[in-house]
């Protein structure tokens, strides 16, 4: 089962995770569950000017965000992400990464996060690419580094 993608024109990042959650499939909604920190980690990095519920995740473009998963169908995602050209790629894992690579084992990627994924994807409009660690809860010891990683994409687009 898959989500629809959220984008639309002229969005500063479209965030790419690996494929939805088995709750988040149930309530169609992405990032529902409520061990994921995802948008309470937008909202602490300023990407959010409030927290929102998951059940709102539709409104994400009104603050120039866009959602997307690569499945195991990275060339569909890259067809989308072409058509849209947002200023920003960021994967939501490194795993999410790998799947868009095509790597299947994670452990091959050295040096991936934040502005480091950009050695690995390039894309025909030249975003800015990034990516973070994982925002579900089996990830919660990269927290910190995830927020100060969300933090730097942040002062690139906005500020």
């Amino acid at each position: 089962m898959t989500l629809l993608p959220i984008y639309d024109n002229n969005l500063k990042v479209i965030i790419i995770g690996t494929e939805p959650g088995q709750l988040s499939i149930e309530t169609g909604h992405y990032y529902s569950d409520p061990r994921n920190s995802f948008y309470r980690d937008l909202h602490l990095t300023g990407f959010l000017p409030r927290l929102i519920h998951p059940s709102e995740c539709l409104s994400l473009p009104n603050y120039n965000i866009g959602l997307d998963d690569v499945y195991n169908d990275p060339e569909a995602l890259e067809i989308r992400l072409e058509s849209f050209k947002p200023l920003s790629v960021c994967f939501n894992s490194k795993e999410a990464l790998c799947r868009f690579l095509k790597i299947s084992n994670t452990q091959r990627l050295k040096n991936w996060a934040g502005e480091s994924a950009g050695k690995w994807v390039s894309f025909s409009w030249k975003p800015i690419v990034w990516a973070l660690y994982d925002s579900s809860g089996i990830a919660i010891r990269y927290h910190k580094e995830r927020i100060v990683q969300l933090r730097r994409l942040y002062k690139k687009l906005f500020k």
